[in-house]
């Protein structure tokens, strides 16, 4: 165990605690695991030994897990074209996919919930016409 000085407060932390006990601030700090040298936040190699940093720090966005919001949003606008009420299945399939757009984590969810959007306005569009049609022919009064 090494230790560091805080970024925030200057006092001396342990380089493994994943926070200051002073001041809270969060402990981002990495070393190589060759040389023990401090690195930069961005370092792909250490600047002292050259060694190769293989850990990549990663966020939610690199996450692969499929949103079942979005696969819902998906399933919904594809079913509506087979299985549609007067446009609720459709109009439901759109509410889905555009709340799974807005949740969505990573480029495979977006894509599921656009097509989900795709799908369902385009059933909502034909059944609104075909509304208007059955209304116009006198079949709805």
């Amino acid at each position: 165990m090494a230790l560091i000085k805080c970024s925030e407060c200057g006092k001396e932390i342990s380089d493994k605690a994943k926070q200051c006990p002073y001041c809270g601030v969060e402990n981002n700090v990495t070393f190589c695991p060759e040389c023990g040298k401090q690195l930069n936040d961005n370092a792909v190699t250490c600047p002292s030994c050259g060694c190769p940093i293989k850990e990549v720090k990663q966020n939610n966005s690199g996450s692969t897990e499929t949103s079942p919001l979005c696969l819902a949003g998906m399933v919904t606008g594809i079913v509506s074209f087979f299985i549609d009420f007067f446009g609720l299945v459709s109009a439901a399939g759109l509410i889905i996919s555009i709340v799974g757009v807005t949740k969505a984590n990573n480029s495979k969810n977006k894509t599921f919930a656009i097509v989900g959007i795709i799908c369902s306005g385009i059933e909502l569009v034909l059944k609104v016409i075909q509304l208007i049609n059955l209304i116009s022919l006198g079949y709805l009064a």
